[in-house]
């Protein structure tokens, strides 16, 4: 059996608290349509964008209204899957 890793990465999810942003920096290996889906607990989307995406380290702030909490971000490609759980 062969394992394959995945080329889609998330390096980094960061909260900025003061001014409601959280920066994320995620490796994309390809041209594509990428989705970006932040998710509480419970499964209720607060964030769904779709971004054309060229084969880079991308840096992507996004403006948030979040309470503290555990949320999970989604990364989705043409042809992969990454999520990350992280804290706000």
């Amino acid at each position: 059996m062969k394992i394959k890793f995945s080329d889609l990465k998330i390096l980094s999810v960061n909260p900025n608290y003061e001014n409601n942003v959280v920066e994320l920096k995620i490796n994309f290996p390809r041209s594509s349509i990428a989705q970006i889906i932040i998710q509480d607990l419970n499964g209720r989307v607060l964030i769904d964008m779709n971004l054309r995406v060229e084969p880079k380290i991308f840096s992507l702030p996004i403006m948030v209204n979040l309470t503290h909490g555990i949320y999970i971000l989604q990364v989705i490609d043409e042809n992969e899957y990454v999520y990350q759980k992280f804290f706000y």
